[in-house]
């Protein structure tokens, strides 16, 4: 059964998609890769863009779905979890992808422990985005 919402799109009971444009600091610029979290690292410029990146996953996933995060907060789901992700990015110059995708998984989710997927790379200079599609079981 298909459901719409005002903002996003169910697919199905369990499974929304929703668009990350770009990232924090503006539309047109490249997706923020996962950053490795240690209590130092903590204090420098490229943990606290990080983080900023992770609130921005979490109000776009808001924006698109009826399911609210708030900034501080993450889903907790105690059964299988499969995300997938198309990642456009601006030019070559780019994080891993895998790394972009974990930083997805990171900002929606408490614990990542039954998360699986897939992702796919592309390249698209007007519209930097990564399209995602979660399915909770």
């Amino acid at each position: 059964m298909i459901k719409t919402t005002s903002k996003g799109y169910i697919i199905a009971k369990g499974c929304y998609k929703f668009t990350i444009q770009g990232n924090q600091e503006g539309g047109l610029n490249n997706p923020i890769p996962y950053t490795v979290t240690t209590t130092r690292s903590k204090y420098t410029k490229r943990y606290q863009r990080y983080n900023l990146y992770k609130q921005y996953i979490r109000a776009s996933f808001n924006y698109y779905t009826d399911l609210a995060i708030r900034h501080d907060y993450q889903l907790y789901t105690t059964g299988f979890t499969i995300l997938e992700c198309d990642i456009y990015f601006k030019n070559k110059a780019h994080g891993d992808g895998v790394n972009v995708y974990k930083a997805i998984e990171d900002s929606l989710f408490y614990n990542d422990k039954y998360m699986c997927g897939k992702y796919a790379i592309g390249y698209d200079l007007k519209n930097p985005r990564v399209e995602c599609i979660l399915t909770i079981l």
